[in-house]
């Protein structure tokens, strides 16, 4: 059964599709209707989604928060982490977004990174993006990025 309060769009410019996620407040949970193209031939579906999802958490960084079309990760407040969650909770999607130093640090198998990794059972929420920075005091953070279909 169709939610009646479900926004559709469906313009071909993914500029257009940022602009209408993050243009305007979060709207509720599962209220916007995400659509991708299909993979390419023998791509595996998590890792196709997972693209998306992560270019689309980009470019709402970069819309919302960006200087000249970049992201200083480092100044990112749990307030602006917070509204992106909210937004693509909004499309469906809970992101997962973790800060490591080496005290805490934890590696996994990176499926992002060795697609040798990836089964045909890997599920979307193994798949993770992580960046690598260092705070004010030189100290190594790892921020991961990952993402979660929600019901």
């Amino acid at each position: 059964m169709e939610n009646k309060d479900t926004e559709y769009k469906t313009d071909s410019k993914p500029e257009d599709f940022i602009e209408f996620l993050f243009g305007k407040e979060p709207q509720p949970k599962n209220t916007i209707k995400l659509e991708i193209d299909p993979p390419e031939k023998n791509k595996h579906i998590g890792l196709h989604i997972f693209q998306q999802l992560l270019q689309i958490f980009v470019d709402g960084l970069k819309y919302l928060y960006g200087e000249d079309d970049k992201v200083d990760i480092q100044k990112l407040t749990n307030n602006n982490i917070k509204m992106m969650s909210n937004y693509f909770l909004s499309i469906g999607y809970q992101l997962v977004f973790e800060t490591f130093d080496k005290s805490n640090y934890e590696p996994k198998p990176n499926v992002f990174v060795d697609h040798t990794l990836i089964k045909p059972d890997t599920s979307l929420n193994e798949f993770y993006y992580e960046l690598m920075s260092e705070n004010e005091h030189k100290v190594p953070i790892v921020y991961r990025v990952s993402f979660k279909f929600i019901q």
